[in-house]
């Protein structure tokens, strides 16, 4: 649209008080005249229009400049507008009658347009808006109420291993459907995981007070979204990936497991919001859940490492700098409590604090943080102010949702690694908190300090704790850990950096001995067992040139098919006019 067009589509009283503040007279009081003196002066004299443009509020340059020098067709963007500038809008004067920000800004059906003849002349001396980038502290942001802190990184290198040995063991059980793990199953998790889950059980709560598992339910949708799991007989089995992870660095599993969940549709994390029902709704509902994690993600590459960030401010810069998403197709569809009256589609009750920052939260608590991407400070959801008591419905919610309490998150160098931010990882070098004495007894005595978070996860990870300033170093856990693939070398850093005397002789001898025995054997992936109707055809094949190299005896009856060669046998045996009978 340009300048003229624009014009025209202003009544004539707003064009004889658009015209009052340019110097001359207007041949009639006509809309046509009107428009075309106010057409002929701004679209000729660019020392009016600067001059004009010095006149307008500071917040209403600002306005120009963002419509001017934005990507959108030279159309004001306002949700845009509010967030980058703390909820400012545009002036308007008493009574709805135009200010000067109208001979710029023009209303049209998609919202406030600059004309594009107009915007070439403001090329020239409009300035660029300067960004206004992301607010982060090294030190947490002040709270008005005490936060929980939960730092991350440490827990995840070790639960990952912790949940694959569970999987393994088959005692992780799921909905055959869902794959959501049941409540022993949640039980268990919550109870072997490093410094168990972000709130306690609360499963004695009324329905809408109950919070839930966070990390214990997450663990087994991200082993089946990265594939190191499957669902058999309502349990979860480990496949060929996952009895590899095993073996592997813990960080390299978890950066897998972030990739592929962020691809994933087993599960949309809007689920997990309780209280809005209707997600399920016929049609085309909800949107595609990978293009809005593609977004977070792009989001969280922002962050800088090490510094804490509000909920808050990242949802504010999310949606100033145009990472933008949407949870639904249709709000009218979602409700709270009743499809009627508690429709979402009802005008303010679908803003981005109720749906996308739900979402949002849900991805960042339940996903990024259990994996150890991010630290969090949390609180109880039920204390967290409520932003959402205009809804219909709401009045017997104690939280809209289990995440509400998330304030901030601090990106960690785990969590960089896995979005790219850095081509390797290494576990962070904190302070020693504590000071150690570790006696040749195998026995870690604190001599000073408290353990922080941190240093207890070690030592519960590497050591039995026999009273509340003693560890016992055990063949069991130092075996457990390894098998989980942490590194021991990360206990002899650690006590070396808590006791200023050389490790005991006894200490060191034990670690060798037990790292050695670690290592006397190696998953070497599943295989394929075969039982033969006779012991003539089990030896036929296993002597066979064809097969013999493809294949081993386990017995008088049973062949051992070696991963990987199970194709190539079947067609070998084929050959030898042998066939495979359903199980």
């Amino acid at each position: 649209m340009n300048l003229e067009e624009a014009l025209m589509q202003l009544s004539a009283p707003d064009l004889k008080q658009l015209s009052k503040l340019i110097h001359g007279t207007p041949a009639s009081g006509r809309k046509a005249d009107l428009a075309g003196f106010i057409h002929k002066h701004l679209s000729i004299d660019v020392e009016l229009l600067k001059s004009l443009w010095s006149q307008l509020e500071t917040i209403d340059q600002l306005a120009v400049a963002e419509t001017l020098h934005n990507s959108f067709g030279n159309v004001f963007d306002a949700p845009r507008f509010r967030a980058k500038y703390d909820g400012m809008q545009p002036s308007r004067a008493p009574g709805g009658s135009p200010t000067a920000l109208a001979l710029f800004l023009y209303p049209t059906d998609k919202g406030s347009h600059l004309p594009t003849d107009l915007a070439r002349m403001l090329q020239t001396f409009v300035p660029v808006p300067e960004d206004r980038p992301l607010a982060s502290s090294v030190a947490l942001i002040e709270s008005s109420e005490p936060l929980t802190v939960r730092e991350t990184e440490a827990e995840a290198l070790v639960d990952v291993g912790t949940v694959l040995q569970l999987i393994g063991a088959g005692k992780i059980k799921v909905g055959p459907k869902t794959g959501h793990p049941n409540g022993a199953s949640v039980d268990l998790l919550t109870a072997s995981l490093a410094n168990q889950d972000f709130y306690p059980p609360d499963r004695d709560a009324l329905p809408e007070d109950r919070i839930g598992p966070i990390k214990a339910f997450a663990w087994p949708l991200l082993m089946q979204a990265g594939k190191l799991a499957s669902i058999n007989a309502g349990r979860l089995q480990l496949t060929r990936n996952g009895t590899k992870a095993l073996g592997q660095p813990p960080h390299d599993t978890i950066n897998t497991l972030w990739q592929r969940w962020v691809s994933t549709t087993l599960l949309d994390e809007f689920s997990r919001v309780d209280a809005i029902k209707g997600q399920r709704a016929k049609g085309r509902n909800m949107t595609a859940i990978a293009e809005r994690r593609e977004i977070i993600e792009a989001a969280l590459t922002e962050c800088p490492v090490g510094e804490w960030v509000s909920l808050d401010e990242f949802s504010r810069f999310m949606r100033a700098e145009d990472y933008l998403f949407e949870i639904t197709h249709d709000p009218w569809k979602l409700y709270i409590s009743e499809s009627g009256y508690g429709s979402l589609g009802y005008g303010g009750s679908h803003g981005w604090n109720i749906l996308q920052e739900r979402y949002l939260r849900a991805v960042l608590f339940e996903y990024a943080a259990t994996l150890g991407m991010i630290d969090v400070a949390y609180l109880h959801p039920a204390d967290v102010p409520i932003d959402y008591s205009e809804l219909w419905g709401t009045d017997h919610l104690a939280f809209l949702s289990r995440y509400d309490g998330l304030q901030q998150f601090r990106l960690t160098p785990l969590g960089a690694f896995c979005l790219g931010g850095s081509e390797s990882f290494a576990a962070t070098p904190r302070p020693a908190g504590i000071r150690l004495s570790v006696l040749p007894s195998l026995r870690l005595q604190i001599r000073s300090g408290t353990p922080d978070a941190q240093e207890r996860l070690t030592l519960d990870t590497w050591a039995r704790q026999e009273a509340d300033d003693t560890w016992l170093l055990t063949r069991d856990h130092l075996l457990d850990a390894i098998e989980r693939g942490l590194d021991i070398g990360e206990l002899r850093t650690f006590l070396e950096a808590r006791d200023d005397q050389p490790l005991p002789e006894p200490v060191e001898a034990f670690i060798e001995t037990t790292t050695v025995a670690a290592r006397a054997l190696r998953p070497m992936g599943q295989v394929l067992l075969l039982s033969c109707s006779t012991a003539d055809i089990a030896a036929m094949i296993a002597s066979d040139p064809k097969t013999s190299s493809l294949c081993r005896r386990a017995d008088e009856h049973t062949l051992i098919i070696e991963p990987g060669k199970e194709a190539r046998f079947r067609k070998a045996v084929r050959k030898l006019g042998l066939g495979f009978a359903p199980q």
